[in-house]
């Protein structure tokens, strides 16, 4: 099993932050699910991207979104098992929020944009305590993330306090803004695998190590290393 299936199984069990706290003092509606789940999922493993640090090329394309498109929000949403975990963020301070609050969630199951207008007259989002309260949520646009193998991985997407729709060319800008998020996602992805297997090289595990290695060491925690190798492997 390769590093990222590691981190999807912590991923199921954390979860941190306020937007946490939030989410198990109030109910909301049950997030749906795509067919292909499983398939999903494991590519989103596959990627070895989850709680990786800040990418600039990421980052570039979400304070685009967030100029171009004139709102305060603007994110790069992986739909976890019970998370959503934000690749890049602007104009938003928490890393992740339940899979439960996530708009994103919703996006993830079409493969087009999603539009809500004004989230206080949607029946899915209004009670939801990223409508009801901070960041105080009115209008969501997001376009799926979707590799060459039709998985949606996660968003692209706008967001802001008051309502509003996507005008005229805004619809195809924020798509191929997500297209270019596609793209390098692919791009880094393919730098991870070894050109003659198509397994995962050494980078994706050496910087797997280094984030446990800091985990434990902020946390206190004990930490174990196994290392084997293959011999007359060519």
């Amino acid at each position: 099993a390769g590093p990222g299936l590691f981190r999807g199984a912590l991923a199921a069990l954390r979860c941190r932050g306020p937007y946490c706290r939030s989410w198990l003092q109030r109910p909301v509606s049950a997030y749906p699910i795509p067919d292909n789940e499983a398939e999903r999922q494991a590519a989103l493993d596959d990627q070895c991207i989850l709680d990786t640090e800040p990418d600039e090329d990421f980052d570039r394309i979400t304070r685009l979104a967030s100029q171009m498109l004139g709102v305060p929000i603007a994110l790069i949403s992986l739909v976890d098992r019970q998370r959503q975990w934000f690749l890049s963020r602007v104009g938003l301070e928490p890393r992740e929020t339940p899979r439960e609050l996530a708009f994103c969630a919703h996006t993830i199951c079409s493969d087009d944009v999603m539009v809500v207008s004004d989230a206080t007259a949607d029946a899915r989002f209004r009670d939801n305590p990223l409508v009801t309260g901070d960041p105080h949520i009115r209008f969501y646009a997001g376009v799926p993330l979707q590799t060459r193998s039709g998985f949606n991985l996660g968003t692209l997407c706008v967001i802001s306090r008051e309502p509003r729709q996507l005008a005229g060319t805004e619809h195809q800008l924020l798509k191929d803004l997500g297209g270019m998020v596609t793209q390098y996602l692919e791009s880094r992805r393919n730098s991870y695998r070894c050109p003659l297997t198509g397994l995962q090289n050494r980078r994706p595990f050496h910087e797997a190590g280094q984030r446990e290695f800091l985990r434990a060491r902020q946390s206190g925690e004990s930490l174990s290393l196994l290392l084997f190798g293959l011999d007359g492997f060519a």
